[in-house]
């Protein structure tokens, strides 16, 4: 985990005021709005996932679907999933492998393995994390200090 940044002060003082996700912050302690900020899925957001391993893709994709949609790849696309399950990783925070893997598991073929490799690619997080970035938490002084500030 990583320890608040006090350059965010404001921006946290921001949060705290306004409550844009209703997370009730405005009237809690700084102890308790510290605890529900860092409570992954309270705000029912999400970041990307970065890095996969192989067989936790291959798990989401149906076989009735990868049949039909293999068919219609060209070959350097076919190429270019060889490649990706061979790395042994996939690293789905890059918005370029996302946007491709998109392209090659389109919603109107292969509906349940584009929503199961979606899924994977996203992490629930915390709103400190959505925030400030993946691992950040807020401590109750954060709190004291953003609203004192």
């Amino acid at each position: 985990m990583a320890d608040f940044d006090s350059v965010n002060y404001a921006a946290l003082k921001t949060e705290l005021t306004t409550d844009p996700k209703g997370l009730g912050l405005v009237g809690m302690t700084a102890a308790v709005a510290a605890a529900k900020l860092n409570q992954v899925g309270a705000s029912a957001e999400t970041l990307p996932n970065r890095v996969l391993e192989s067989f936790e893709f291959t798990r989401c994709i149906k076989m009735s679907e990868f049949d039909t949609v293999f068919t219609g790849w060209t070959a350097g696309q076919k190429e270019w999933y060889a490649r990706l399950l061979a790395s042994g990783k996939i690293d789905v925070g890059n918005t370029s492998i996302r946007t491709d893997l998109g392209t090659l598991f389109p919603n109107a073929t292969a509906p349940i393995s584009r929503a199961a490799v979606l899924a994977i690619a996203d992490r629930s997080c915390s709103r400190a994390e959505k925030l400030w970035g993946s691992g950040v938490t807020v401590a109750y002084y954060d709190v004291e200090r953003a609203r004192a500030s």
